[in-house]
């Protein structure tokens, strides 16, 4: 998973980036699925939040969209609008990162 700093220096670069949820890998048993953050042109993907969830310094509480796949794709999409980026942008910013994620450095897959 990625260090915050790598994180806040991505948001700080003013990289475009929408939020994805993983077919494989974003959901955990109990809690339901788990967005992602993926930058435009970045390699991978930046689950939100840290899990396991401890409550240490530092850290941050996950957040989770519901058990449901598509229903917690249709938030991603809400919340990709809400940053002024349509569907057809945003596969777009998640092609940019699946082509060059040969350098895979970030996140699970």
């Amino acid at each position: 998973m990625a260090k915050r700093k790598e994180v806040s220096e991505l948001l700080e670069s003013r990289r475009r980036f929408v939020y994805f949820v993983p077919a494989e890998g974003g959901y955990i048993e109990g809690r339901g699925y788990r967005p992602s953050v993926v930058f435009e042109h970045e390699p991978g993907h930046f689950p939100v939040g840290d899990w396991p969830y401890e409550g240490k310094p530092g850290t941050s509480a996950p957040w989770f969209w519901g058990h449901d796949y598509d229903k917690a794709v249709e938030m991603a999409n809400e919340m990709n609008k809400r940053l002024g980026i349509d569907e057809r942008e945003a596969a777009e910013i998640v092609a940019s990162s699946m082509r060059v994620s040969g350098e895979t450095r970030h996140g699970k897959r």
